[in-house]
């Protein structure tokens, strides 16, 4: 795979399952090293610490609170505790968790957890997020929720953004430009460009633009052996 992602923009990756996408993602986090070839990230091979990935899971710490596992983002930055938990805060409030900072992860809801996970990378001090399919376990409607909460995030503190997900609805409603895969092995075999006006809405599913960029999308999918 040979691409390039500029700074502030949201990219997702499409493809078949199995195609290599959280490989890749583990591999631009510098959780996994690539066989051949570099990642850069600024123009640097040093990203270790950079960048925040989020998994299909929460990955939450279940005898940490709300407030504690979303003050374990600016401590990893390296701010102390009492600065950590003001700044914890303050996200609570942005993800719409006010009012559970004291809760345990298994008194939420999936939907709960997932913002709560969203809040400690945005803490983390990172510019650079990968989310790796974080609400394909969710029901639609709490899905449609938390998309809005990424993309206000995005809006409000500007990361870069790759995002793996194989619900095009989400890809196009998200994204500035979607990658779309091939089947092993992976090979970035096209790249579609939206221009649909931001905020972006689930209403805007319904429109003949949006129809369209979709169409091409599953061309493209079809292609690439996705539905062989």
């Amino acid at each position: 795979m040979d691409f390039v992602i500029e700074g502030g923009e949201f990219v997702a990756l499409i493809g078949p399952s199995g195609c290599g996408k959280s490989t890749l993602l583990n591999i631009l986090a510098g959780l996994e090293e690539p066989d051949h070839g570099e990642v850069l990230v600024g123009g640097s091979g040093d990203r270790l610490g950079q960048l925040t990935l989020m998994p299909q899971s929460d990955a939450l710490l279940p005898w940490r609170t709300v407030l504690e596992n979303v003050a374990a983002g600016p401590a990893m930055a390296g701010s102390n505790s009492e600065a950590g938990q003001q700044q914890a805060m303050a996200v609570l409030e942005e993800f719409g968790l006010r009012g559970f900072e004291d809760h345990y992860p298994h008194a939420l809801s999936g939907g709960m957890r997932q913002r709560v996970a969203l809040a400690r990378a945005v803490l983390g001090g990172a510019r650079y997020w990968l989310l790796d399919e974080p609400f394909g376990a969710l029901d639609a409607f709490t899905r449609t929720h938390l998309q809005r909460f990424v993309s206000e995030a995005w809006r409000r503190h500007e990361p870069t953004v790759v995002l793996v997900t194989h619900d095009l609805d989400e890809a196009l409603l998200l994204a500035d430009r979607v990658l779309v895969s091939s089947n092993r092995p992976g090979r970035i075999i096209a790249q579609v460009s939206t221009d649909l006006p931001r905020p972006r809405t689930p209403e805007m599913t319904t429109y003949p633009e949006f129809a369209a960029y979709k169409r091409e999308l599953m061309e493209h999918l079809f292609a690439s052996g996705a539905f062989a």
